[in-house]
């Protein structure tokens, strides 16, 4: 088994450099390589961990969004497709980059359009597209701007669905306290 690791650690474990490669290292104790690299994905996630948090602590914007806010709800089809992915994940995923304060999206049992074509989940149905609902909950002025890219995105997928704006008020929004 071939590990990439450095030079203190192969004097270390009993390890030296193969002959053949400036990178590869062959261990004589199989039990060595594992170790190895159960210690690299470990320093991996670590590394995720402690970038995360370096961010978190250099970018302190917690978003207050109480009282007056509004609801943006985008109501697509499941096998809609925008740039090779599901368009409700495009949105989504957009709304993330946006930094819009909350995104849920919800299958629908069953629903009719524009085309009038009755979607449902029953085993026989003639049309297996069923409903998926996007609610976005931000302030006002960030749900109208937001609003234009959900729009662009659907106009993109050449598909159809709706896209409306409610008035809400927010009682409570926070964080998991863990």
């Amino acid at each position: 088994m071939r590990v990439k690791v450095t030079a203190p650690l192969l004097i270390y474990f009993g390890c030296k450099k193969h002959a053949t490669s400036k990178h590869s290292i062959r261990c004589f104790n199989p039990i060595i390589p594992s170790i190895l690299l159960s210690l690299k994905s470990l320093w991996l996630k670590l590394k995720v961990i402690l970038r995360n948090l370096i961010f978190h602590l250099l970018n302190p914007t917690l978003m207050v969004l109480e009282g007056d806010a509004q609801k943006l709800k985008v109501i697509i089809g499941e096998s809609d497709r925008v740039y090779q992915r599901p368009l409700f994940e495009a949105i989504v995923f957009a709304a993330k980059k946006y930094k819009m304060a909350g995104v849920t999206a919800t299958k629908g049992l069953i629903s009719y359009g524009a085309d009038s074509i009755v979607n449902n989940s029953k085993v026989f149905s003639l049309s297996p597209e069923l409903p998926v609902i996007i609610e976005l909950v931000d302030r006002v002025e960030r749900i109208r701007n937001f609003s234009e890219i959900a729009s662009k995105l659907l106009e993109k997928s050449g598909s159809g669905g709706i896209i409306f704006i409610e008035d809400v008020n927010v009682v409570i929004y926070k964080s998991n306290s863990k």
